[in-house]
């Protein structure tokens, strides 16, 4: 599609967007064109007519196979009847396979992050690229410095090869996005794996990525939430826990509701769980004393062991928090009380 536009786009002299029925974006011919994001209109634009739209001009094409859409062309005075009757014809032809474009799965799980394709569409495009729609996956993004995204895309490109299971690709200039789909492997080994390639970019790169894991989806449509959610877990995640390497959305159940939290809410919880600042006079010994502790279940022995720490000082550091916030983080009830506001306290800062 977009290499039909960008013939179009050529011949006329002008860049070209093309819109879904619902007005949707679907394809531009240049990356770094000034599109409209989405075409809202008052009232429908007359097939194979044009209207001015967004400073430039705006041609309703006609159903092709019972879909329609629109093009929109940077510069409206190249958009006479003559060239807006080729587009017209030119563009649905290349929508239902004329243009002789060859399908490809990069493109097209791009096309299903953004919501580009419909159902009827993403299911004719499985077929043409012999993909199972009905699978397991899940998203994973990692994001490094831009300067270094192509060292990075080569280091994920070695260990997560291109295949049926894993396919990769660029979403901007600082983010890579991984489709994987689980066969004999489980969600578990998929995480060590990003662990293990976070440990291998801060060695070979010198950086500290940030890497992300999506919930699993059952059906190829459902990337794009697969997507949202990988992000979701990216942003909350850096928020609460900014030396984690990979954040992963089922463990961030109580973080991803608590972000929705209003403000004003989260300030009066607050104020009324911790009037005297709470956590807020920790130091990063103590912080990091208080998450170990949380990831061993509250467990005094073992986090001491893991610590490499005697038993009584970290009970000694225990006895400190509580005097410190009123709070003792062996009993389960002001355990949650203090992950709640220390959750809520990051996200306001």
């Amino acid at each position: 599609m977009k290499k039909v536009l960008q013939r179009c786009a050529q011949a006329l002299g002008t860049q070209i967007a093309y819109y879904q029925a619902d007005g949707k974006l679907l394809a531009v011919s240049a990356a770094d064109m000034a599109a409209p994001e989405r075409i809202t209109l008052a009232e429908d634009v007359p097939l194979g007519e044009w209207v001015p739209y967004g400073g430039g001009g705006l041609l309703a094409l006609g159903p092709a196979q019972g879909r329609g859409g629109y093009l929109w062309l940077e510069d409206a005075g190249r958009l006479n009847r003559a060239n807006a009757a080729l587009l017209a014809a030119l563009i649905p032809l290349a929508r239902t396979g004329g243009g002789n474009e060859r399908p490809d799965t990069e493109g097209l799980y791009r096309d299903i992050f953004f919501g580009r394709l419909q159902s009827v569409e993403v299911m004719e495009l499985c077929k043409a690229l012999h993909i199972v729609p009905q699978a397991e996956r899940c998203v994973a993004l990692c994001r490094v410095a831009d300067q270094t995204l192509a060292s990075a895309k080569r280091i994920l490109s070695s260990i997560f090869p291109k295949g049926k299971q894993d396919q990769l690709l660029e979403l901007d200039a600082q983010t890579l996005a991984l489709v994987h789909t689980f066969r004999q492997d489980s969600k578990e080994e998929l995480i060590e794996a990003l662990l293990a390639t976070a440990d291998t970019l801060q060695a070979e790169l010198d950086i500290r990525p940030v890497l992300s894991l999506s919930g699993n989806c059952g059906q190829i449509a459902e990337l794009e939430q697969a997507l949202r959610q990988a992000r979701q877990a990216m942003e909350v995640g850096t928020r609460i826990d900014p030396g984690q390497a990979v954040h992963v959305y089922e463990r961030l159940a109580l973080e991803l509701y608590l972000y929705q939290v209003p403000q004003a809410v989260s300030l009066d919880f607050l104020q009324r769980v911790a009037p005297q600042g709470g956590g807020k006079g920790l130091d990063e010994e103590m912080r990091q004393t208080i998450q170990k502790f949380f990831q061993n279940n509250l467990n005094v022995s073992e986090t001491a062991r893991q610590m490499y720490l005697h038993r009584n000082t970290l009970v000694y550091r225990l006895d400190k928090l509580q005097k410190l916030t009123g709070l003792d983080l062996r009993r389960f009830d002001d355990a949650v009380t203090f992950k709640i506001m220390m959750t809520l306290g990051s996200f306001l800062n």
